[in-house]
């Protein structure tokens, strides 16, 4: 019987707690600073909308850091002691102030750890990782299927102490998992020729396009799932449990298709996936805001779920082959644009539907799904002019 990779299983192990750690803290966050501290709504969102900011630059800072050749498990043990440090201060303070510093500064620093993971994951598995980075993908979903139910049942049941005391316990964990993660040799990368540089700029210009296509995708995705609850019980009139089972029938779907990526990146491409993912959320779209009937709603979901699971694992896979010689800078900027783009779905999506109502808001998705496939042809379309190298005997 084959033995499975213990350095995979160790990747994926790691990658899981690392989304319910975000999946617990996140939905959470908003709720204790209301609850049970008092702060104001509109300060916890003003808190909130800038420790996203911050997280995404500190992010983006410790990959340029790591792709100079600074150890990835050594910022993921920081990242790691940093996640221990955060929730050990949420059992112990109290103080609104305090805990915005903390949210400040070793929230952020939390950030850089799912992608050092993946860049990690990269390197250590160059050629036909396609059916890793979908396992760690699904794995990232699973998390945000168990994670909300179970904070939220911990703080009904236990209170807040249980639930940081579990997002301690979460962290330490990660430590001691990086501490036996193996992290291969850098190989240093020669200086280019013109004709690389001109690849480069080419690959540029395609990363430019992914990033701008991933993050109009996303804030299409993000105010689906905010807007689509409000959408159907106060427009549509429709039972409060439907958005529940639409949710429970997209993660259904969409976990077994990133566990599938790998079979499917030997279809198609990766540009390929990104184009065909945005097709099908301008196509979704278009269906829910055209129908109310729950059945041909709910068999569309199947159509919602392969657009995410494709672009969540074909867009990291195709980010990193735009710089393979900076794979924590890919991966780093693959998640911050699906932050960027989320925060971009939230402020849009809540100002439409202040203004024009939650059909309006819906409607705006098919026109950042366009936009979307828009970029992404761009980013497929642009050809290397670069000469090829001659194969060497």
């Amino acid at each position: 019987m084959r033995q499975p990779d213990k350095a995979k299983v160790l990747l994926l192990v790691s990658i899981f707690l690392m989304g319910v750690g975000s999946a617990f803290f996140a939905p959470l966050q908003s709720f204790y600073f209301v609850r049970e501290l008092g702060v104001a709504p509109s300060m916890v969102g003003t808190y909130l909308a800038l420790t996203g900011f911050t997280a995404i630059v500190v992010s983006h800072q410790f990959a340029l850091y790591s792709d100079k050749g600074a150890s990835r498990k050594k910022l993921l043990i920081f990242s790691s002691a940093c996640g221990v440090v955060t929730f050990g201060c949420f059992l112990v303070f109290r103080n609104v102030y305090v805990l915005a510093v903390v949210g400040f500064t070793l929230v952020s620093c939390i950030s850089i750890g799912a992608p050092q993971l993946f860049a990690l994951a990269g390197e250590t598995y160059k050629n036909g990782n396609e059916t890793l980075m979908g396992s760690m993908r699904a794995m990232v979903s699973m998390a945000w299927v168990i994670g909300p139910p179970l904070s939220f049942a911990l703080v009904s049941a236990f209170g807040f102490v249980a639930t940081f005391s579990s997002l301690v316990m979460t962290y330490v964990l990660i430590c001691l998992i990086s501490l036996n993660l193996n992290e291969p040799e850098r190989q240093t990368t020669p200086s280019t020729s013109p004709s690389e540089q001109t690849n480069n700029h080419n690959a540029g210009f395609k990363l430019c396009c992914a990033v701008i296509g991933m993050a109009l995708l996303n804030a299409a995705i993000n105010n689906y799932l905010i807007m689509m609850p409000l959408y159907l019980v106060q427009t549509e009139g429709k039972p409060d449990w439907l958005p529940g089972v639409f949710f429970g029938i997209t993660a259904a779907c969409e976990i077994p298709l990133m566990m599938l990526s790998g079979k499917i990146s030997k279809k198609m491409s990766h540009q390929l996936q990104l184009v065909v993912a945005a097709c099908l959320g301008t196509l979704y779209y278009a269906i829910f805001v055209s129908t109310s009937n729950m059945i041909a709603l709910a068999g569309i979901q199947i159509i919602g779920a392969t657009c995410i699971a494709l672009s969540a694992t074909a867009g990291l896979q195709y980010f990193q082959s735009l710089a393979r010689d900076r794979i924590g800078f890919a991966s780093t900027l693959y998640s911050n644009s699906i932050a960027g783009g989320m925060a971009l779905g939230a402020f849009a999506g809540g100002l439409i539907a202040s203004s024009r109502g939650y059909t309006i808001a819906l409607q705006a998705n098919i026109v950042l799904c366009a936009l979307a496939l828009s970029c992404f042809l761009l980013s497929a379309g642009r050809r290397s002019t670069a000469p090829l190298k001659p194969v060497q005997a």
